[in-house]
């Protein structure tokens, strides 16, 4: 925790501030910090209650790269699949007019 730009505790602090305008500043590793600025009358006593929240995942993106990734190979194996498949269909038709002159039809 920081007042004006002064670290003065780790966790709960609880003493003296000068009166005035004060930026308070809560921190932790791996959340977000909580600024807050305080107009502190002489004498005064203020409590301020923060709950930092955790920083968003970067890691985020790497699911959409993988099923990217598994669509486009699936749409690669679609479209050889299918010209193997109408290769091959083509390839009947073609015997089928071949036995058909054969017999003389």
């Amino acid at each position: 925790m920081a007042i004006d730009q002064t670290t003065i505790a780790k966790g709960r602090f609880d003493g003296r501030v000068p009166p005035g305008v004060r930026a308070v500043l809560v921190t932790a590793p791996g959340k977000i910090a909580h600024k807050v600025d305080l107009d502190l009358k002489d004498g005064e006593t203020r409590s301020v209650n923060v709950s930092l929240e955790g920083e968003k995942q970067s890691g985020a993106v790497w699911p959409w790269i993988v099923g990217g990734a598994a669509v486009v190979a699936g749409a690669a194996i679609g479209g050889l699949l299918a010209l193997q498949v109408g290769a091959a269909g083509a390839g009947r038709a073609a015997r089928s007019a071949r036995v058909g002159s054969r017999d003389g039809v």
